[in-house]
């Protein structure tokens, strides 16, 4: 009798969490459902009713948003370029490509590192990881800056890619236990057949994670892709499409002050996304499975 209530209990519990759970997805979809029809509506029709459907479907929002989207470059006061969204879905690409492999391929390797030999510094960099995750660390855009600045990298792809050529953060941690869970007899075996320590590294053990690192990367390509607030003070000849986006919100011109075409603009920031995701969450949702040891 017991075990019957008990099971009882956890199947209405599993249908709670499953109903709040889709109420969620059901929120988000709306809402990105939502803000998609609208970019078909012309701005008259979205004021006589704001949720429905269009009463005609239109295709001059997003001709306009070409038109209207960009971002003014200045240099010494003076108007040094215009960029549209062409050269700002490059500059997008540039940014959060370089960022997310920098950041994703360091912290890979050092994680490696540390999970598979034994060395004192290797402790040390596990500590640094958690501090800095436990610690707040705040005010250090100044600094950053002024060492950019004093690196004459400022303003620069290569400056924010070497910015982000850390190991710190969560996906270290991931790393971290992939590795851990590796086989070290893949190595022995290679080292065996005359292969380097750096051999080791890129042929066999990296190859093996690379399910995890194509998931990491996508998540941080993702957040650089988002931001705009770092290439706003450290790129700023150089602007995103989402720092587009920031701009054109707060520094709006009368026609793009409009919320169907502010909309617009934002589909158009996330339809890479979105496509990512398509195309890869197969690999993003995967389980690292291998093969067995002989010997």
């Amino acid at each position: 009798m017991n075990k019957q209530i008990r099971k009882i209990k956890d199947n209405l519990l599993y249908i709670v969490i499953g109903i709040i759970l889709a109420a969620y997805v059901f929120s988000i979809l709306f809402m990105l459902g939502w803000a998609f029809i609208t970019t078909f509506r012309s701005y008259f029709d979205f004021l006589s009713n704001p949720i429905a459907f269009p009463s005609k479907i239109i295709f001059q929002n997003w001709i306009d948003t070409f038109t209207l989207f960009a971002v003014p470059v200045y240099k010494n006061g003076v108007l040094y370029a215009q960029y549209y969204i062409e050269m700002m879905f490059l500059f997008s690409v540039l940014y959060a490509v370089g960022c997310a492999f920098m950041q994703t391929a360091t912290g890979c390797i050092c994680a490696y590192l540390t999970a598979k030999y034994k060395f004192k510094l290797g402790k040390i960099v596990y500590a640094l990881v958690i501090i800095t995750m436990i610690i707040p660390i705040v005010g250090s855009l100044p600094s950053e800056l002024m060492m950019l600045r004093t690196l004459g990298l400022y303003d620069s792809f290569f400056g924010m890619y070497f910015m982000k050529m850390n190991f710190l953060g969560m996906y270290f941690l991931v790393f971290y236990a992939t590795f851990k869970s590796l086989s070290w007899g893949y190595a022995e075996s290679a080292f065996m057949d005359g292969a380097s320590h750096l051999t080791v590294m890129l042929r066999i053990m990296l190859p093996l994670a690379r399910t995890t690192f194509l998931a990491v990367f996508i998540l941080n390509f993702i957040v650089y892709w988002n931001d705009y607030q770092i290439p706003m003070l450290f790129l700023p000849s150089y602007p995103t499409m989402a720092f587009g986006l920031f701009y054109m919100k707060f520094a709006a011109t009368q026609n793009f002050g409009k919320l169907p075409l502010q909309l617009t603009g934002c589909m158009m920031v996330a339809l890479p996304v979105f496509v990512l995701f398509a195309v890869f969450q197969k690999r993003m949702m995967g389980n690292l499975t291998m093969g067995g040891l002989k010997g």
